[in-house]
């Protein structure tokens, strides 16, 4: 996969150079035509006019120029994101089908913390089918707490009995939070 995204990120590089390659030399091109037609047109003021078709050359060569790399650095950046999100969807798809105990020992630390931020009446919200493993962590933690099967993603959703305090640890609320900070490792890995 990594030589995949290697050879992707090594064309799309040769590809954004090439166009600006070529919009450098249509801007060349435009900068000698601007300064051929001066020439032609004014005898009298031909210092003046081929000064000014220079400038003007050299200012749409630079707008250009600057045009193609912009538009280069986007097509690279939508590249980079959309190599970065497919990784957080193949990450999220890891985490759905993580063994029982691995799960297990996993919400058991999410239910802790929460419980710590919130205190210990609270109410644990579960996906269907995850209740039998949450009551067995709360049995293990010696803590009583009401528990409702109404999220659908794995993690838990832990509250106060009067819904003031809410702590959202399904897995992908927790890659939601940490996105910025993972989306730079993720580019610095993948892109060095």
């Amino acid at each position: 996969m990594e030589e995949k995204l290697n050879s992707m990120i090594t064309k799309i590089k040769a590809e954004a150079e090439e166009e600006a390659k070529k919009i450098v030399e249509e801007a060349e091109k435009k900068a000698e035509d601007i300064i051929k037609k001066a020439e032609r047109d004014a005898k009298i003021l031909r210092e003046r006019i081929i000064a000014k078709g220079k400038d003007d050359a050299k200012a749409e060569r630079q707008r250009i120029i600057a045009s193609a790399r912009l538009r280069a650095k986007r097509s690279v950046e939508e590249v980079k994101e959309s190599i970065i999100k497919e990784a957080f969807d193949r990450a999220l798809e890891k985490i759905n089908k993580i063994d029982r105990e691995t799960y297990k020992s996993t919400l058991k630390k999410l239910i802790e913390s929460s419980v710590k931020a919130i205190g210990r009446d609270v109410r644990v919200k579960v996906r269907k089918g995850d209740k039998d493993i949450v009551e067995e962590i709360l049995k293990e933690l010696g803590i009583s707490a009401d528990i409702a099967e109404e999220i659908d993603s794995p993690g838990v959703v832990v509250e106060s009995l009067n819904g003031a305090l809410v702590v959202d640890n399904r897995f992908e609320r927790i890659l939601e939070r940490k996105i910025d900070e993972l989306r730079i490792r993720v580019a610095k890995e993948l892109f060095g």
